[in-house]
């Protein structure tokens, strides 16, 4: 097997809003009768309707294939159009088990295949130096990690939250109901405030 290395490029830039609305319309569609107080089922979803609506390969490799590399999971665009998500067994695994890093991993590689990161995302290829000289919004991995929040933490339910605890939303509270790690659930919390809805 070939080894997967870092490639960092930029990519059509997009704001924080443009993602939001791609990821929950994306939910919306794979997705549609999830309600509060369930979790987005991210590994479900990516072996049968995300596969199904992007368009891509499923490659679950055993994890002995990741040992080396310092990558959790790879999105890779091939040079005849094929796209493929390739996940270690643990990741899938964990991710179905409600392991919150391994489902914000698999939501992050889907954000890749989702916005079509070409031009940026891990390949066989070689590192580019100078990562931080490439603004957020042109960033794959900013990109991707946007579209992870969003569509783990979807903006409609984020807004159902509030109005059924009828106070101003807390981290713990993200984290508990959406099954996400508590920097995922800050960061979601903390862009959804400035950028779509600040009163929750």
């Amino acid at each position: 097997m070939n080894k997967l290395i870092r490639v960092i490029g930029t990519v059509k830039p997009r704001s924080y809003r443009e993602i939001d609305n791609i990821a929950n319309n994306l939910l919306a569609k794979v997705c549609p009768k999830i309600s509060l107080g369930e979790q987005v089922p991210i590994a479900e979803l990516v072996d049968f309707d995300l596969r199904e609506s992007i368009g891509y390969v499923l490659d679950v490799r055993e994890d002995k294939d990741f040992r080396d590399n310092k990558i959790e999971a790879a999105a890779i665009f091939k040079e005849n159009g094929e796209k493929e998500l390739i996940i270690p067994e643990r990741v899938f695994k964990n991710a179905n088990d409600g392991m919150p890093r391994d489902r914000f991993t698999l939501a992050h590689e889907i954000g890749h295949l989702s916005l079509n990161h070409e031009s940026g995302i891990p390949a066989y290829g070689s590192l580019r130096e100078n990562r931080e000289e490439v603004e957020a919004f042109r960033d794959p991995d900013w990109q991707a990690n946007c579209f992870a929040g969003a569509f783990l933490i979807p903006s409609f339910m984020i807004e159902m939250l509030s109005n059924k605890l009828k106070r101003r939303l807390m981290t713990s509270d993200i984290a508990n109901y959406f099954g996400v790690s508590h920097s995922a659930a800050e960061t979601r919390l903390e862009k959804f405030r400035k950028y779509v809805n600040g009163h929750v």
